[in-house]
């Protein structure tokens, strides 16, 4: 079993992602394709939230995005443009849908959020929302405190595998 991360897919938000943030305008179809390729029905899919940006496809949105990732378990973690209930994310068909959720996982005590979070010493954010915006990048600790790590989807349109994160903060020496 494998835990995959996806944030700030931004699905129907096509013209201002291409503007903003340099995706290219097939970046839908390549978030999608790439999460069939590695989601395996055992594994567990998050996306760390921002799913989509556009009221009139809201629902087709996250239909498209979970069939993508045929897997054992779906947890959403709310972002900035989430705005419905839990209960609704759940009836489209996440198995969870919270602000946040700390995993003890792979030696590491891992928030994982939207947003970036200060967290106490001993743990590890894991987030979106900053994109490429200001020179960000995957991988940036956007706070500075050695605690956080930044995860963009303009870096490739592929889901990343949580093991592989914590094997590059363990490698940098966070």
């Amino acid at each position: 079993m494998n835990y995959w991360i996806v944030t700030d897919t931004h699905f129907g938000h096509v013209d201002r992602m291409v503007e903003l943030c340099d995706r290219p305008e097939d970046y839908q179809e390549k978030i999608l394709y790439n999460i069939s390729l590695n989601v395996k029905p055992e594994d567990i899919f998050i996306c760390l939230g921002d799913v989509v940006l556009n009221s009139k496809i809201e629902s087709e949105a996250h239909r498209l995005l979970l069939l993508a990732a045929p897997c054992s378990s779906r947890w959403l973690i709310l972002g900035n443009h989430d705005k419905k209930s839990m209960a609704w994310y759940r009836d489209k068909g996440w198995d969870t849908a919270v602000e946040s959720i700390c995993l003890n996982i792979y030696g590491k005590k891992i928030l994982l959020s939207h947003k970036p979070q200060q967290v106490p010493d001993g743990y590890l954010n894991i987030h979106g929302h900053c994109h490429n915006k200001d020179g960000g990048k995957t991988g940036e600790d956007v706070l500075g405190e050695g605690k956080n790590l930044l995860i963009a989807m303009e870096h490739e349109y592929k889901p990343y595998l949580l093991r592989g994160l914590v094997e590059y903060v363990n490698a940098k020496k966070y």
